[in-house]
């Protein structure tokens, strides 16, 4: 604790990845709190007011409150891309451990993930969208498969240089089962790289749930998202340009802070680059 302490006082650009990333956090948690509108209040007599003292975004095309959507829409896009994290490392651990434990089947899954990352990702995300149908639990499918090969080819590099270690030696002559090996020896100590891979991986996932919302083919238009909000503000950028400025800022800011957070633990992280 003390030494990630020190890493964000002498890595500058970490620590501001972290007060933003906390900031938008905090203010998506907080959304009730902050603003007295709600999200789907209409009032068309005040539609695409500008930003004011009482509507701090201004409003949509429906006279809601655009700075409540964009703080409810948070909500919505950061669950979305967590569990989108927690599905693609979930699936990359496995398919990871077993490749680079298993020589034998190596080969058949690192081919199915070169497939997969073959495709553009959000090309394969929208293909996959169009058959499931829009909905939450859809995107967090289909992005977390598009994102699992990533972490699987890092799992498995890892493993492939740990595997024949003499400590993985000591426990197989010591009758250690392999799944034992793989879960007690080997997991723990590809925590660093797993922990830095799903920091990037999570600020792809609000780009990619965005990018499926905007087209109309991710989150439902019933639910609040940052890429929902921009699609319905598309049709007015030239009368009423706050309504795509706000969300498409908010993804800016998130999308930053995650990257500049992910740089500062990559490099506390790796040992290489701390020497």
């Amino acid at each position: 604790m003390v030494h990630l302490k020190k890493m964000f006082l002498k890595r500058k650009s970490a620590l501001i990845g972290l007060i933003l990333v906390t900031a938008i956090l905090s203010a998506a948690l907080g959304a009730g709190l902050l603003t007295r509108f709600t999200p789907d209040e209409m009032n068309v007599a005040n539609r695409l007011l500008a930003p004011s003292s009482q509507h701090l975004m201004g409003t949509d095309e429906f006279g809601r409150d655009l700075f409540s959507r964009v703080l409810y829409g948070a909500r919505n896009s950061l669950i979305v891309a967590f569990f989108i994290v927690v599905a693609a490392v979930g699936m990359g651990l496995i398919f990871g451990l077993i490749a680079g434990y298993y020589t034998k089947v190596d080969s058949v899954i690192m081919r199915i993930m070169d497939g997969l990352m073959a495709f553009p990702g959000i090309v394969l995300a929208i293909a996959m969208m169009g058959a499931m149908g829009p909905s939450m639990v859809n995107v967090i499918v289909a992005l977390g498969i598009v994102y699992t090969p990533r972490v699987a080819r890092v799992v498995r590099s890892f493993i492939l240089t740990v595997r024949e270690s003499q400590y993985i030696e000591a426990a197989r002559s010591m009758g250690a089962m392999d799944i034992r090996i793989l879960f007690c020896h080997i997991l723990p100590n590809c925590f660093s790289p797993i922990v830095v891979q799903a920091s990037f991986i999570f600020s792809y996932a609000i780009l990619g749930e965005a990018a499926l919302s905007f087209l109309g083919v991710g989150v439902p238009a019933t639910l609040p998202s940052w890429g929902n909000i921009l699609s319905e503000g598309r049709v007015y950028m030239q009368i009423a340009p706050w309504l795509t400025l706000f969300p498409g800022l908010s993804i800016m800011v998130t999308v930053l802070g995650l990257n500049m957070l992910g740089d500062g633990l990559r490099d506390f992280l790796d040992p290489r680059l701390k020497k």
